[in-house]
């Protein structure tokens, strides 16, 4: 049978509940379709659905490359109903609750969001007609194991969608704002949670700050440190969401991550006047062919924190371009050859981020750069204090953790071994 209203949707949802197999129908997509009066699908999606809204646009790019509707894709939908009712907890909070035999949309849910859009006529299956599996559930878990196998393209599914189903599951999908919200964060929760393996077990660890970092005005603006113009945007994310976990998301975190923001505004209308008046502090004149600039190095730089940050995020970047660059990085970098280095060397970002917001924290003056102590057993120099190691001291070895790895053994209670 073709169902074309909601009534004869319920009617077999109560079927299926009391028979226990799932089914097979023809369904006209208005009824889908349909809303109530919040504006809310009478049919909602499953608690763990991904997020449909983005994905549809992503959907909307390949319709409009195959020219809209593709004869024989897209027309399988599937309906869960629950044969009771039943919850779903996330760290003993309630996320979701299902209703016994009402109907819940497993798969199709980013081409319903599409087609609602104000689609165009092509984008329809042949007279508005796709098929749809009802299928009964005692339980979420079972409801999830379908939705992975349907939805999921046989478990392909990854990244953002993955995490976004985490967020829906832990309910923070509507809470949570701007670049977070959209679920970009598979390194961000790696470097933050690295001893869950699993997207819900990562959000799971770090909901609470997610949201709150989130909520933070302009976090993901051009000139934040936190935005897309920062090559190590991963490492500085989940510098933040550590210090928020460890410090339990404590005003002054939050207020210190503003001033860096705030700060970022101001260098990002003029960069090169900005750094002009911060090397006037110490007496030299920022142009790369003046002797005074020629001659300074990283050790010798009198700079707050937050102007470090900012000239390791975006002005080592930046001098890296200009002709010469690649000559004048090395000695004016932490890093050696800038900070752009998220792939090979995220523990020491992270740990740059994590000393020098701390420092911040305390006392935002202006200092001389921190020295280097010489390697154990070698003749090489390390900034201990950001990057830690090993030195030698009235013949004992010091060892001096590494910023991130004590984050992780303070928050976890113990080390990260990857």
């Amino acid at each position: 049978m073709t169902i074309t209203e909601l009534v004869q949707l319920q009617t077999l949802c109560n079927h299926v509940a009391e028979t226990g197999k799932a089914e097979n129908h023809e369904i006209d997509l208005d009824v889908l379709m349909m809303k109530n009066d919040d504006g809310e699908y009478i049919v909602p999606p499953v608690h763990c659905q991904r997020n449909h809204e983005e994905h549809s646009q992503d959907l909307a790019v390949q319709y409009e490359e195959r020219g809209g509707h593709v004869d024989g894709l897209g027309t399988n939908y599937h309906i869960a109903v629950p044969k009771k009712d039943f919850d779903v907890y996330s760290e003993e909070k309630l996320t979701f609750s299902y209703k016994k035999l009402l109907a819940y949309l497993q798969n199709g849910n980013s081409r319903r969001d599409l087609l609602d859009s104000n689609a165009p006529d092509n984008y329809f299956p042949p007279e508005n007609k796709v098929q749809l599996v009802i299928k009964p559930y005692g339980n979420f878990v079972d409801i999830k194991k379908d939705y992975d196998l349907i939805d999921n393209k046989n478990n392909a599914q990854q990244g953002k969608d993955e995490i976004y189903g985490a967020y829906r599951s832990h309910n923070i999908h509507k809470t949570v704002k701007g670049y977070i919200a959209t679920g970009k964060l598979g390194r961000v929760l790696k470097f933050a949670v690295p001893n869950e393996k699993t997207a819900f077990g990562r959000v799971g660890m770090v909901k609470d700050e997610l949201v709150c970092l989130s909520n933070v005005n302009n976090y993901d603006t051009a000139w934040s440190f936190l935005g897309k113009n920062n090559g190590n945007r991963p490492c500085a994310l989940a510098a933040v969401i550590l210090l928020l976990k460890d410090r339990n998301r404590e005003d002054n975190i939050k207020e210190f991550i503003n001033r860096i923001i705030n700060e970022g505004e101001k260098y990002h209308d003029q960069p090169v006047e900005y750094f002009t008046n911060v090397f006037k502090r110490f007496d030299v004149v920022y142009n790369p062919i003046d002797s005074t600039f020629q001659k300074t190095n990283l050790d010798k730089f009198k700079m707050t924190p937050i102007e470090r940050i900012l000239w390791e995020t975006f002005e080592i970047p930046r001098l890296a371009k200009q002709p010469g660059g690649d000559q004048m990085v090395p000695r004016l970098s932490y890093f050696g050859t800038g900070a752009q280095y998220q792939f090979s060397n995220p523990k020491r970002i992270i740990s740059f981020y994590l000393y020098m917001i701390l420092k911040g924290l305390d006392s935002n003056a202006a200092y001389l750069t921190e020295k280097g102590k010489k390697i154990a057993g070698t003749d090489m120099k390390e900034k201990m204090e950001i990057f830690g190691g090993h030195y030698e001291r009235r013949n004992k070895t010091i060892c001096i953790q590494l910023p991130y790895d004590a984050i992780i053994d303070s928050i976890y209670g113990e080390e990260d071994d990857d």
